[in-house]
Parts: C-alpha cells; sequence; structure tokens
C-alpha cells in the first residue's frame, strides 16, 4: 500500500492509502475505495467501517495543503457509506485538474488517500 503524508494547516495526517489506521497503529478502523480514479467530472468514495462509524465529515484538500471541500454527512449508524463529489469546491467552483487528497475521520481514527482530476 502507499503511505500517504498530508500537509494541513491543522497539522500532518499519515494514513495508507486504502486504510486508515489510528496514530499508535490500532487496527484498521475505514477502509476507502475512490472510483473512477482518475476522474473527470465527479467521483464516488465508498467508506467500509469496522464498527458502526462517529465519522462526520470528508474533506478534500490539494495539493497546497489548503482544504477545497468539506463533504459533511450525519453520524451513521451502519458500516457501509458511499459519498460523491462534484469537483467543485466549497464556494461551487470546478476545482482545476490535479491531484488532490481525501481525510475522512474522527479525533481517535482517520483514513486517509489521493485521487486525481483530469480534463
Amino acid at each position: 500500500m502507499d503511505r500517504i503524508i498530508l500537509a494541513t494547516s491543522s497539522g500532518v495526517v499519515y494514513g495508507d492509502r486504502t486504510t486508515s489506521t489510528e496514530e499508535n497503529n490500532q487496527p484498521e478502523a475505514v477502509r476507502i475505495s475512490v472510483s473512477p480514479n482518475p476522474f473527470a467530472n465527479g467521483v464516488e468514495l465508498s467508506l467500509f467501517f469496522k464498527e458502526n462509524s462517529e465519522f462526520s465529515d470528508l474533506e478534500i484538500f490539494n495539493v497546497r495543503g489548503e482544504r477545497v471541500r468539506r463533504l459533511n454527512y450525519p453520524h451513521i449508524n451502519n458500516r457501509e457509506l458511499t459519498l460523491f463529489w462534484d469537483g467543485k469546491d466549497d464556494e461551487g467552483r470546478v476545482v482545476p485538474s490535479g491531484v488532490y487528497f481525501y481525510r475522512v475521520g474522527n479525533d481517535r481514527s482517520r483514513g486517509v488517500g489521493k485521487m486525481v482530476k483530469i480534463k
């Protein structure tokens, strides 16, 4: 698996491309599938949780570590959730082609990875 290091204004997040571990290397908490990747018009992010989730949002960052989009979702009581990102920022503007990183989680556990937007 690819190791992801995501630098943001709130700090640095480490994680595996398709799994999430707590910083002290506890067992996987969430598996994330991105399809299609690369994408042109939109992308589905499917989240598969080991246990009932307390996750509350998914954030998308550009290569400079700036958050371009936050996708909020309610606390869920099941183990699977699919979110769709339309390739737009929080202001509704289409983001340029390039590499984007996603982060899902809460204070105890995170999943991170990357995706590529093409024209």
